[in-house]
C-alpha cells in the first residue's frame, strides 16, 4: 500500500512525516506479537483529537498503523486461545491488549468517517471503500474478543456498525470490492462486511467455547457468499435488523416497523453448503485441505461447530426439549471435578463454593444469574456441582451457555446430567481417579454414565472401584460428551459385587 508519500512534513503527528514513519514502525515487524499490537495501540490513542491533521493524513495514518499490527494482531488472537486458563495473569492480559486495540482502531476510524460526513467530497469512493470495509471488519474483530469472554456487548456497537454500512450505501460504494490486507487471500466489501457481523450474532456464540467461536468466525467467513442480505421482504428472510438502530440482528418472527434503515437476510444456500462440507468430512475423515481455517483444529471440534451452526441458520429455530418454569431459587454452586468427587463423598470440600439464583427450570435443566466479581473460571462446557436450597441433594451439571450481562453479573443455561450423583475413587491402567457415577443402581449388563478426567479414559481398559463397599468392574463403551479437561463416558458394568 503505497501510502507514506500522502503525509504531509507538519510535526502534528509523528507519523504524518514519510521518514518518520518508516523509522517509528519498522522496529514492528520483528517485535514480539504482544509489544507490537500494545505499541501500535498508543500510536492509535491520540490520532483522533490531533490538531491540525487533515482527513486525508488521519485515514492514511489510521490505515498504515492498522496494516502494521493485524499480523501480530492475528498471532495474539492465537496465544491467547491456546493459553491455559489457569494462567490468568497471561491471558488477562492478552485479551486486554488486544481487545484495547480493536476497540482504538474502531475508535480512530469511526473519527475519521464522522468527518467524511462533515465533508463527503474528502475522500475518494476508493478510499471511502477501503475505510468502510475496514472499519466493519475491525467491529467484527472487537465483538469476536467481547464474545471470547461472553461480553457485555454494548448495544451502541450495532448502531455504529449500522451507520458505517447506510454511509456506505449512501456514498454508493457499499458493495465496491477492495483487498481488506495486502496478503489478504480475497476481495470484500462494506456489505460483506456488515453481513458477517450480522451471521456472526445470529450464530449463538454464547453457547461455544473460545477456540470454537473462532473456528466458527472461520467458517461465517467460508459460508457468507451463500447468505443474502436485503432491504426487500420475502418468505426466505430469517433475520431483520434496523441499522440505525442500537439493536442487533433478530429473527423474524413478526415483521418489523417498514423503515428505509431496515434490513433482512437470509441463510439462502449456506445451510445446503454446511452439509455438503460435513458430507465430505464424513467421507475423508478429516478436515479438507482447501478450507482456509488459518490453523489446525481437531475434526472432532470442526464437526461440533459446523452442527452448531447448521441449528443456528435454520429457517426455523430448534424447539425445545422440555417446559420451563419460572422458579426463583438459590442455588449453591462448585466446581472442578476433584472437588464435586469430594463433596459427593462426604468430604469438607476446599471451594467456599458460589450463590447463584435460579431463573427457570426444567426437566433437562435450569438457568440461573451469577455475580461474577472475581469468578475467573465460568465458561461454556464447565462442569458444575449445584445443591438447591433446603436440599441436601447435589444436582451435576454442564454449563451450555453464559452471557455477562454487565461487568459484575452473568447468566448461564445448564445442562442437568446427574440428579443422584455418587463420587467414587477408580482405578484404571494402575492410575487412580477421582470420578463420578451419574447412574445408580449397578446392575450387571446395563449401561451407565461416568464423568471422569480425560486422562482417565482408556478405550480398552476396564475400570473397576468400590461402592458401598461392593467391588465394580466397568468396560468402557464410548464418549457421550468432552469437556476442557473432563469427559462424560458410557461404560456397560461388567460385574458388580
Amino acid at each position: 500500500m503505497a501510502i507514506l508519500g500522502l503525509f504531509s512534513g507538519k510535526k502534528n503527528h509523528p507519523l504524518a512525516d514519510a521518514k518518520e514513519a518508516r523509522a517509528a514502525l519498522a522496529p514492528l515487524a520483528a517485535a514480539p506479537p504482544l509489544d507490537a499490537v500494545e505499541n501500535v495501540s498508543a500510536w492509535l490513542e491520540p490520532l483522533p483529537g490531533t490538531d491540525g491533521l487533515k482527513l486525508e493524513q488521519c485515514t492514511e495514518i489510521a490505515l498504515l498503523l492498522d496494516e502494521t499490527a493485524v499480523t501480530h494482531a492475528r498471532r495474539l488472537a492465537r496465544d491467547y486461545l491456546t493459553t491455559p486458563r489457569t494462567v490468568r495473569s497471561r491471558e488477562s492480559r492478552l485479551w486486554k491488549s488486544a481487545h484495547g486495540y480493536w476497540q482504538k482502531l474502531t475508535l480512530t476510524y469511526a473519527d475519521c468517517l464522522r468527518r467524511v460526513e462533515d465533508t463527503p467530497k474528502a475522500l475518494s469512493p476508493a478510499r471511502l471503500a477501503l475505510l468502510s470495509v475496514r472499519l466493519l471488519h475491525a467491529y467484527g474483530v472487537r465483538l469476536k474478543w467481547e464474545q471470547f469472554r461472553y461480553g457485555p456487548i454494548d448495544a451502541a456497537l450495532w448502531a455504529d456498525a449500522g451507520r458505517v454500512y447506510l454511509l456506505a450505501t449512501a456514498g454508493k460504494v457499499a458493495g465496491t470490492r477492495v483487498r481488506l490486507y495486502a496478503n489478504a487471500p480475497d476481495d470484500t466489501s462494506a456489505e460483506l462486511e456488515y453481513l458477517k457481523l450480522l451471521v456472526f450474532h445470529a450464530s449463538s456464540m454464547d453457547k461455544l467455547q473460545p477456540l470454537e467461536i473462532e473456528l466458527a468466525g472461520r467458517l461465517i467467513a467460508w459460508f457468507l457468499p451463500y447468505f443474502v442480505l436485503t432491504h426487500q421482504v420475502r418468505p426466505e428472510n430469517v433475520y431483520w435488523v434496523d441499522a440505525a438502530k442500537a439493536l442487533p440482528p433478530t429473527r423474524l418472527a413478526q415483521l418489523p416497523q417498514i423503515a428505509a434503515s431496515l434490513r433482512f437476510f437470509s441463510t439462502g444456500q449456506a445451510l445446503a453448503a454446511v452439509d455438503k462440507l460435513k458430507a465430505r468430512i464424513d467421507r475423508g475423515k478429516e478436515v479438507p485441505a482447501d478450507l482456509p481455517l488459518g490453523g489446525q483444529y481437531p475434526l472432532a471440534t470442526v464437526v461440533t461447530v459446523l452442527a452448531h451452526l447448521a441449528v443456528c441458520w435454520a429457517p426455523r429455530p430448534p424447539m425445545r426439549n422440555a417446559d420451563r418454569h419460572q422458579v426463583t431459587r438459590l442455588l449453591a454452586v462448585i466446581h472442578d471435578l476433584d472437588e464435586i468427587s469430594l463433596r459427593l463423598s462426604g468430604g469438607a470440600g476446599r471451594q467456599e463454593g458460589e450463590t447463584w439464583i435460579t431463573e427457570n427450570i426444567s426437566h433437562g435443566g435450569m438457568a440461573a444469574r451469577m455475580p461474577l466479581g472475581s469468578n475467573v473460571w465460568i465458561q461454556v462446557g464447565a462442569l458444575i456441582g449445584m445443591r438447591p436450597e433446603r436440599s441436601e441433594q447435589w444436582l451435576i451439571g454442564v454449563v451450555r451457555r453464559f452471557a455477562r450481562e454487565t461487568d459484575s453479573q452473568g447468566v448461564v443455561g445448564i445442562e442437568t446430567i446427574g440428579k443422584s450423583p455418587r463420587g467414587i475413587e477408580i482405578l484404571c491402567g494402575g492410575m487412580k481417579s477421582e470420578a463420578i457415577l451419574l447412574d445408580l443402581p449397578l446392575r450387571q449388563g446395563e449401561m451407565v454414565t461416568m464423568v471422569l478426567p480425560a486422562r482417565a479414559w482408556e478405550d480398552l481398559m476396564p475400570v473397576t472401584f468400590t461402592l458401598d463397599k461392593l467391588p465394580a468392574r466397568l468396560l468402557p463403551f464410548d464418549i457421550s460428551y468432552q469437556g476442557a479437561d473432563f469427559l462424560v463416558g458410557r461404560y456397560r458394568v461388567d460385574s458388580v459385587g
